[in-house]
């Protein structure tokens, strides 16, 4: 897909993906899904809304389940078609429909002559809400562009495999905040689980669609997990499906958690492009700019500041602009890579920054330093 070309597509915004930037955004053009299936509580078949031109689509079985019916049956053997997925996928209660399949549905030839393109958003809606359907599938259009970073800058013939899970992960987090009452800021998820079936490969010269749906066992609005499938498709056909859990935990405890066993009695040297200032500022309010050569929980090295001969002071990291750590210092004494200082005590909370930094572009180092 070319630059021009997505301009088409809405796209969504990084944030919501826990993303930084538009570049890491691997779908677009968000749109709920079609259900394959249509369930009614009881045995009352009548609940089944036929106003929408949509329901002509659909024709009830024997179980008393409203399923789609109306597409084009698929010959070669060799390929997963939809209508092969919905023979495999009975027990799928969510289970949406790309819109490649729609495209193809025989059954809009004869509904008033109209592309299947004709079908909006609010079509959709009107059917979704008439049948009380609330778990709603999502459907994506890939980033599909030779030219993005995920094509790791070289030339491919088919779209990298580690890109599809990519984008599975992504879909996890516009389902989550569209559809769940978790909000943005509050929460994240963490992985638990992810299984991939990839069934051929991905083209570049046709688009992808990307459809995900809630498997969840749970029908709670705020589910402490979650577990979805997500479906890629071209030409209408399944080529690779994507299963993930992951249990739904508050921003505060997943820092928490993820840094309880962080540091401990190692050190730490920041990468070399680091975006990183550090500060040492004097009893008599001298500020000296530093190079930091290594950290842990209880000291760092530095290079010897301008001023010298400096016994206590105040340290700050700032990292990227936006992690600011600081805390008392005093000398310890000169190592081979500079001067060696100890943090006389660190508050949790500027401990917590340390951490975050560290994480974020600081390696172990190799050369632990000596202090008593």
């Amino acid at each position: 897909m070319t630059g021009a070309a997505m301009n088409n597509y809405n796209v969504i915004t990084p944030k919501l993906l826990h993303k930084d930037s538009v570049d890491d955004v691997l779908l677009t053009h968000p749109r709920k899904a079609l259900p394959a299936r249509v369930f009614f509580t009881g045995i009352n078949k009548d609940n089944f809304n036929t106003k929408s031109r949509l329901a002509e689509l659909y024709s009830i079985n024997k179980d008393g389940v409203y399923q789609l019916s109306k597409i084009s049956k698929e010959k070669n053997e060799n390929r997963i078609s939809f209508d092969k997925l919905l023979l495999s996928r009975v027990q799928d209660k969510s289970f949406g429909v790309p819109y490649q399949v729609l495209d193809m549905a025989s059954a809009f030839d004869k509904m008033e002559k109209e592309p299947t393109g004709n079908i909006d958003d609010e079509e959709v809606d009107f059917f979704l809400r008439s049948n009380n359907i609330s778990r709603c599938s999502t459907s994506f259009q890939l980033v599909n562009n030779a030219d993005h970073y995920f094509f790791y800058r070289k030339q491919h013939e088919h779209v990298p495999g580690i890109m599809f899970m990519e984008a599975a992960r992504q879909a996890i987090y516009y389902q989550l905040y569209t559809y769940s009452h978790h909000k943005l800021g509050r929460v994240t998820v963490s992985l638990s689980e992810m299984q991939a079936k990839f069934y051929t490969y991905g083209e570049l010269m046709y688009p992808i669609e990307v459809v995900i749906d809630d498997l969840t066992e749970s029908d709670s609005l705020l589910p402490g997990e979650v577990f979805y499938a997500t479906s890629f498709y071209q030409q209408g056909k399944l080529i690779a499906r994507i299963t993930t859990r992951a249990p739904v935990i508050s921003i505060d405890k997943f820092k928490l958690a993820r840094n309880v066993f962080l540091l401990g009695d190692g050190d730490f040297e920041p990468l070399h492009k680091s975006p990183l200032v550090t500060m040492i500022t004097g009893q008599d309010l001298s500020q000296n700019i530093v190079n930091l050569k290594k950290v842990s929980s209880i000291g760092c090295v530095t290079t010897e500041p301008k001023k010298q001969n400096i016994e206590k002071a105040i340290i700050t990291f700032i990292y990227d602009k936006s992690i600011c750590f600081s805390t008392s210092i005093y000398r310890i004494g000169n190592v081979e890579e500079g001067i060696c200082w100890s943090f006389e005590r660190i508050e949790y909370e500027e401990l917590e920054k340390l951490k975050e930094m560290i994480k974020r572009g600081f390696t172990a180092s190799n050369n632990p330093s000596n202090r008593k």
